[in-house]
């Protein structure tokens, strides 16, 4: 064993990754028992959590502000083109131009979406929902997982079925 582990190094590989304790314990050389209670003792899982929830938020930051950048352009170019469309009003033969117009209008706006990455809001929706339907299978297969440990544990239960007349000894 290490006679004094650089504790500042370990938290900071056990914040970081996915590491366990048993795992970082036998990395570093350290007892896996005072490594779980100087874990326990500076509540390292806590943090983990917490590190963990301001990196998922700061990436959901620059994916908003990307977006939103993206959909800046996006509106910048359907403004250009709206424009354009108005100014040449004078061209349009008829209904059906229009209908052409509208058309190619919206497969410009599609195809400009899926160029700069932008979900509508019925995608945004949808993989929340995929998300959400996730992160709900994880519970349950956790919870199975539980019940499945606990059944392979519990003592045999022994039943006994008597005859009237019998006695529970007799069988």
């Amino acid at each position: 064993m290490t006679d004094k582990p650089d504790w500042d190094l370990l938290h900071k590989e056990y914040m970081e990754s996915d590491i366990s304790y048993t795992d970082l314990a036998k990395k570093y050389g350290v007892s896996y028992r005072h490594l779980t209670q100087r874990g326990r003792d500076e509540d390292w899982p806590k943090d983990r959590e917490k590190t963990r929830k301001k990196a998922v938020s700061k990436a959901s930051d620059i994916i908003a502000s990307r977006q939103a950048k993206s959909m800046a352009n996006l509106m910048t170019a359907a403004d250009k083109l709206s424009n354009r469309l108005i100014n040449d009003m004078d061209l349009l033969d008829g209904a059906r131009d229009v209908s052409d117009i509208a058309k190619a209008l919206k497969y410009a706006a599609d195809t400009l979406a899926q160029v700069y990455g932008i979900q509508t809001p019925a995608q945004l929706h949808r993989q929340k929902m995929d998300e959400e339907k996730l992160k709900l299978e994880r519970e349950r297969l956790e919870m199975d997982k539980r019940r499945q440990e606990a059944d392979s544990t519990a003592e045999p239960v022994r039943i006994m079925i008597v005859q009237p007349g019998e006695e529970a000894g007799n069988a």
